[in-house]
């Protein structure tokens, strides 16, 4: 993506971040998501993105299967229909942007 920040309200980039490409629906595979997470010490991640029902909810069961404990942002993913977007949101470990701001 050309500009994140105006994908996403509020997000802000910086040339430290860690960028990580992917071309499959499943962001860890064919990719080096796992071993970046693992290198920071990441135990518990959170997901948004598009396609809630296939490429988010693929990456959350595989986070699963990789050791991690996954969260979907509530809010942070879409889909073709809404009803996919509940239907994530209804069988993942959800988390609300302002319950993260206050863990911070």
């Amino acid at each position: 993506m050309e500009d994140p920040e105006a994908f996403v309200d509020g997000l802000r980039v910086s040339d430290s971040d860690i960028r990580v490409h992917k071309d499959e629906m499943n962001s860890f595979l064919g990719s080096d998501l796992a071993r970046v997470l693992h290198d920071v010490g990441a135990e518990c991640i959170v997901l948004a993105g598009m396609v809630a029902h296939l490429c988010v909810l693929s990456t959350y069961f595989c986070a699963i299967d990789l050791g991690f404990t996954p969260f979907i942002l509530e809010g942070g993913t879409a889909a073709t229909d809404d009803a996919n977007v509940d239907r994530v949101e209804a069988i993942c470990r959800t988390v609300s942007l302002d319950r993260l701001s206050a863990a911070r």
